[in-house]
């Protein structure tokens, strides 16, 4: 798989995209419920990792959710 850099997202963007702060992505990558890649000393995330961490929160599977509100 070729990999670019907008593969690899910063915390600030990690946190930008999700809507929370910077230290909250920190504390996710240290205790490992985000998986990231310390690189020179600066965490990264690959874009595959925070949309495995995204779906991992659902709370209903997708084949689940109503088509129609009633």
């Amino acid at each position: 798989m070729d990999e670019n850099k907008s593969d690899w997202l910063t915390v600030g963007e990690v946190a930008d995209e999700l809507g929370f702060s910077r230290t909250t992505v920190y504390g996710w990558l240290e205790t490992g419920q985000l998986v990231g890649h310390r690189i020179a000393g600066s965490w990264r995330v690959k874009r595959h990792d925070l949309d495995a961490f995204i779906a991992a929160g659902r709370n209903v599977p997708a084949q689940e959710v109503p088509h129609v509100l009633p």
